[in-house]
């Protein structure tokens, strides 16, 4: 097991662009990893640096499958390679452990923590400064932008570093998006044009709609929504006697019995 996946690691190459003068981006700067330089590069410049940086990595899967790479991947390495035992975190550790694991890593007694999306939200490491996503083209712009925000908290300057495998042109279009913006709502609409919002009311997440296609992540409208719904509450308007609102869900009516 060690040693498949030490070869995994060691054959897998990150695609990254390095800029010389990469804008910050609320003082996170965003990479994508350097062609023919190899993800163990990655992991070893965090094992040299874990003295005096809090890391983390985030992998899609707790283990590996035939094209994405597991936690315990990136655990087997350093451990086979370092002797050293990062801390771990996934949705099958139980509480009690996981609160012991954020504890260990906050104070500083293990500063590489390798997880998966369970640190997505609800985190709060003020001085942890570097982290790395492992295959990346995997995870949707928004899951990735909450991600990047785990690192920096404190103000001090951050790096995220996105590793991905399938370097196609759909793929790097989409973390570009990532790495020139900072702004979430502004992400959102960009990842919408780019792959489409999928069916209203059907399966589909991605791709144009059959039956609409409008701008749903128009700022102004949403303003504007806002406020008109605001005054409906505060006037205590019963919307069932406009009758714009009743010709609307006469429309909608029609469309789910179709």
């Amino acid at each position: 097991h060690l040693k498949e996946s030490q070869e995994k690691i060691k054959n897998l190459e990150n695609k990254i662009e390095v800029e010389e003068d990469t804008e910050k981006l609320e003082e996170l700067k965003v990479k994508l990893k350097e062609e023919n330089s190899k993800l163990h590069n990655m992991l070893d410049y965090f094992y040299n640096n874990k003295a005096s940086q809090k890391i983390f990595i985030v992998c899609p899967n707790i283990f590996s499958n035939d094209t994405r790479l597991g936690v315990y991947d990136i655990y087997d390495y350093y451990k086979s390679k370092f002797g050293y035992e990062p801390l771990v975190i996934n949705s099958k550790i139980a509480e009690e452990d996981k609160l012991l694991v954020m504890n260990d890593f906050k104070s500083g007694n293990n500063n590489i923590l390798i997880a998966t999306t369970i640190i997505e939200v609800g985190i709060d490491i003020q001085d942890a400064t570097n982290m790395a996503i492992i295959n990346s083209e995997c995870f949707g712009l928004s899951s990735l932008h909450q991600l990047r925000g785990r690192v920096g908290r404190d103000g001090r300057q951050a790096s995220c570093f996105l590793h991905y495998q399938n370097a196609n042109e759909k793929v790097i279009s989409r973390l570009n998006i990532l790495k020139e913006n900072s702004d979430g709502f502004e992400i959102a609409k960009l990842d919408y044009n780019l792959r489409g919002g999928g069916e209203i009311f059907g399966t589909k997440q991605s791709g144009k709609g059959d039956l609409i296609d409008m701008d749903i992540l128009n700022s102004e409208l949403i303003i504007k929504g806002q406020q008109v719904f605001s005054d409906i509450i505060k006037e205590d308007i019963d919307i069932s006697k406009l009758d714009n609102v009743n010709k609307l869900f006469d429309n909608v009516e029609k469309i789910v019995l179709a």
